[in-house]
């Protein structure tokens, strides 16, 4: 069977609307034993320009075996190359998404984890949305996460930890993976238009 993961960004703008369409490759088929795929997407320079407030959505099919995540980054100088980025790990700044029946959070340099277990789990349709507010200095101030219009918080995590370097004004560099159990994905187009951005894998 399918499954649809729909991860949906919403950008405050700080002035003029804009469109940008920015299509991502198909997700391949993976090689690996835990199902892995994963494909990177160029985020388009107009869109760092005009944001004050980071949102993204992810929605998907959430199951006890199954990972869905979305990382953030930029990438080193000429390192985007004609139509097949990729964000690695050194150039990831944060990832973000779901494990086997907890949300989780991993941060510059990818050796710490945070998580937030959900309690009274069923498996079924979810949405993990983000807000990363900054300041006129593009300084993060605010973060925050909400499971469905539930607020959540990742044990541990503080914001003042953040502040020196997660910039997402300047991320030009996105990265979708997946793990698990029937997460075969096809059909990735990822759509700027106006103050909304969509990315759908299906």
């Amino acid at each position: 069977m399918k499954k649809i993961f729909v991860v949906g960004f919403v950008l405050v703008l700080v002035c003029q609307m804009f469109a940008v369409v920015v299509d991502v490759p198909q997700m391949p088929v993976s090689a690996f034993v835990d199902n892995e795929a994963s494909v990177s997407a160029v985020i388009p320079e107009v869109f760092d320009k005009q944001s004050k407030t980071f949102k993204f959505y992810l929605t998907f099919n959430a199951t006890l075996s199954n990972n869905v995540e979305i990382a953030f980054g930029q990438a080193v100088p000429g390192d985007i190359s004609g139509n097949t980025p990729n964000l690695t790990h050194e150039e990831t700044d944060l990832i973000v998404g779901w494990d086997c029946g907890k949300w989780f959070l991993r941060p510059k340099g990818l050796k710490e984890f945070y998580y937030s277990p959900v309690t009274n789990f069923v498996a079924g349709e979810r949405t993990l949305s983000g807000f990363l507010r900054v300041d006129p200095e593009n300084n993060l101030y605010s973060m925050d996460f909400k499971d469905g219009g539930v607020s959540f918080a990742f044990d541990g995590v503080a914001v003042s930890n953040f502040v020196e370097w997660l910039k997402p004004t300047e991320w030009d560099l996105l990265k979708v993976v997946t793990r698990g159990d029937n997460t075969e994905a096809e059909n990735i187009k990822v759509s700027f238009s106006g103050d909304k951005t969509v990315i759908i894998v299906q």
